[in-house]
């Protein structure tokens, strides 16, 4: 499948700079019910945002044309890749170093009757159409009107609109359409010939109708939180709950607002607003936050001096002395003396986070009276990825023909394009629900073959559960390992997407039973895939998270890896997938563990006193050795 080309415009392609394939290889192809075709060189590169896994392929060697928003030119040219920033900051380095420099506008034959300025990223204000020439067809130019949108996700994001005299897609990007998205949303008049009647009513075939309406060919939609999400709670609420959980602490309370990557400006903004403070933010931050131009006071609401607030967003690896609490080996070496509070970014379904908000709002108040402890931690669930019921109404206001995923999980195997026109199809318009199926079959025949859809196709009439294990909450991957142990919230949320997704199907009337009450894993092959949304702020250290139950009599544990954030080694790759383990006191040590690392295991998952912990790899080896040995387990 040609990566980032748009079917419809095949001289365009988003979010994906890679080279095509030079023969003797074979090209990329362009799938669609009509049958494959080659994918031509494209003309233009259409930048979403600057989140890594949208910059696949871009160098500073870059010779292509790309259109982006403003912000996001300015922030492209600012990237700096984290080793840079750590041998930056212990010294290492003198001066800083984009990623990006040599896409720099640049003065090329100076001096000369040829002198010209040129610039590779071409940056295009929302809401302001440019039309384009894409070649020749037919001896006929062709010619496309680009439009770009905001798409709510972070700084710079960009829906791009892309339509022709007869044809028309719309291509989100990472978009979350919360409320107050989709009210602005179908206000936007550079949209708006293409919102559906609100009573479903259709329109002729044809590409427009009577009314001048016309009918989206196409939304690529951002299917990465798709699956097991359910309703997530809206930003605004949740960003005046955060405000009011911070003003019962005491006065001198240090708060860390844990945004380590682009998509929480709003954190940020609504602190430095409420408390009437800036927000601590270290170098890079501040020259990231003075690229985005749109919202100057994100800029000015932020400050390089860290002893003038009690509110830091600094570089979380690096944080400044006034809210580093911890060693490399965990032992508290600062700040004993003051109460240091980690305000992180989760993702929650809006039922569960309604449960734990009034619990933790119960601490809070118990902690006010004198009768419990401060908790140390805050959750802020603000996602920055629609989940299914927010996609669902982003396809309903438009109707689109057809609708193809921009993301695909690896972990999913395929299952979330197999589900696609179950979730989609009545959202879409007339025939757009045998579109999609067509199109869905005709990229498994090509990435897995026909057995693979045709297996697909039994289990789910026979009611087999075909959801992947997506991991939980993002919570444990923003949280340093001694906080997760003792974080006064009674360990990790522990909301994870497989079980919304489950809740989804069966609002939705689709089967989501299991087998022998465990999920159906197809075929096991090593992971990965990295859910971070930058590479530059993923940790060179992973965590692995473990589910433990302790009997009242402390005799025996039960354990479950809950989720492996890397990648991990041969036999013991997949031990989330292994059925718990119970450890009684005279189970053996499984085979090449030593005993002293058996015994040291079993000790530490005793101590625990959260139901989800961190272990080691050598840790984790020993536990799943023990899932794939039920019998020395006595």
């Amino acid at each position: 499948m040609a990566d980032g080309h748009l079917i419809e415009f095949p001289q365009i392609r988003v979010d994906c700079f890679t080279s095509p394939p030079i023969p003797p290889k074979p090209p990329w192809l362009l799938l669609s019910p009509v049958g494959p075709r080659p994918a031509p060189n494209a003309q233009l590169f259409l930048l979403t945002h600057v989140h890594t896994d949208h910059l696949t392929g871009l160098s500073d060697t870059f010779t292509g044309h790309i259109i982006c928003s403003p912000d996001t030119k300015r922030m492209l040219l600012r990237l700096e890749a984290e080793v840079t920033r750590q041998d930056l900051h212990v010294g290492v380095l003198e001066n800083r170093r984009c990623k990006y420099e040599g896409l720099r506008a640049k003065v090329v034959h100076k001096g000369t009757k040829a002198e010209r300025v040129v610039d590779r990223i071409e940056a295009v204000p929302y809401g302001l159409p440019r039309e384009y020439e894409l070649g020749y067809d037919n001896g006929q130019p062709v010619r496309v009107t680009i439009t770009l949108l905001e798409a709510n996700h972070c700084p710079g994001s960009t829906m791009f609109l892309v339509t022709s005299a007869d044809k028309a897609v719309l291509h989100t990007g990472d978009v979350r359409c919360d409320a107050l998205f989709m009210q602005s949303l179908r206000r936007n008049p550079a949209i708006q010939q293409f919102i559906a009647a609100p009573t479903g009513a259709t329109i002729s075939s044809t590409a427009q109708g009577g009314s001048g309406r016309r009918v989206l060919d196409r939304i690529y939609l951002d299917t990465g939180a798709m699956l097991g999400t359910g309703d997530m709670p809206d930003r605004e609420p949740v960003l005046q709950d955060l405000l009011q959980q911070m003003s019962l602490y005491p006065p001198d309370t240090v708060f860390f607002l844990n945004v380590w990557c682009f998509g929480w400006e709003e954190v940020v903004k609504e602190v430095a607003r409420h408390f009437d403070q800036p927000v601590h933010v270290d170098r890079y931050k501040r020259s990231i936050y003075a690229a985005v131009k749109s919202d100057p006071f994100l800029l000015a609401c932020t400050t390089s001096d860290p002893q003038v607030t009690r509110f830091h967003a600094c570089e979380r690896r690096f944080k400044c002395e006034a809210c580093r609490t911890l060693d490399k080996q965990g032992r508290r070496v600062w700040n004993a003396d003051r109460r240091v509070v980690h305000v992180n970014m989760v993702e929650v379904k809006a039922a569960g986070w309604d449960l734990q908000h009034r619990d933790f709002v119960g601490k809070l108040g118990r902690a006010a009276l004198g009768e419990g402890p401060w908790p140390f931690n805050i959750d802020c669930p603000i996602a920055r990825h629609s989940p299914l019921p927010e996609l669902q109404s982003l396809i309903k206001i438009f109707r689109p023909r057809a609708v193809s995923p921009n993301t695909l999980v690896p972990q999913a195997q395929g299952i979330d394009y197999f589900l696609l026109p179950e979730l989609f199809g009545d959202r879409l318009h007339v025939g757009g629900y045998e579109t999609v199926v067509a199109e869905r079959n005709e990229y498994f025949q090509h990435r897995f073959g026909s057995a693979y859809l045709e297996e697909l196709d039994q289990l789910r009439k026979a009611g087999v559960d075909l959801l992947p294990d997506l991991g939980g909450s993002e919570r444990d991957e923003y949280l340093p390992e001694p906080q997760i142990r003792s974080s006064g919230l009674g360990g990790p949320v522990a909301f994870g997407r497989r079980a919304g997704t489950a809740d989804q199907l069966d609002r939705l009337g689709l089967p989501s039973t299991s087998i022998g009450g465990g999920p159906l894993v197809l075929s096991v092959h090593k992971r990965e895939f990295d859910e971070y949304d930058t590479d530059d702020e993923s940790p060179r250290r992973k965590r692995l998270v473990v589910a433990a139950e302790v009997d009242q009599d402390e005799s025996s544990l039960s354990v479950k890896v809950e989720s492996d954030m890397s990648p991990l080694q041969s036999d013991w790759s997949y031990a989330s997938h292994r059925p718990p383990a119970e450890i009684r006191p005279d189970t053996r040590p499984p085979a090449n563990i030593k005993s002293d690392t058996w015994s040291d295991f079993r000790t530490s998952v005793k101590r625990q006193t959260t139901p989800r912990f961190v272990v080691d790899k050598e840790h984790l080896r020993a536990l799943a050795m023990v899932c794939d040995e039920p019998g020395d387990v006595s």
